[in-house]
């Protein structure tokens, strides 16, 4: 058999948006890893004629992030309750670095 030294490390599928939710992905814990632009190859006029597809992956080796040269995710802990409010800087603790569009003066 000519494939029977590839070993795939995840797999991809495409869901159209406006007619799926993409539901049974989710349910089968497939990662949603963005969506597409609505064009396609052939596109030059950019006249984006086709649907736009939400973009699933279902990892088959643990490891596929590092094989892929990428990095994993960062995965912010919850604070407790009423953690980070007795000082003064609960507000940096909460909102960090976001940027919420206002300028500093």
């Amino acid at each position: 058999m000519l494939f029977q030294c590839y070993r795939p490390w995840l797999i991809e599928s495409f869901v159209e948006i406006d007619r799926f939710a993409g539901t049974s992905y989710q349910a089968a814990n497939w990662i949603e890893i963005g969506r597409t632009k609505g064009r396609c190859r052939q596109d030059r006029e950019h006249s984006h004629a086709k649907s736009v597809k939400a973009i699933y992956v279902y990892p088959l080796q643990a490891a596929f992030r590092q094989r892929l040269g990428g990095v994993e995710p960062v995965v912010a802990n919850a604070l407790g309750l009423a953690e980070g409010l007795a000082d003064d800087g609960w507000a940096q603790q909460k909102f960090g670095g976001a940027k919420l569009g206002d300028r500093l003066v």
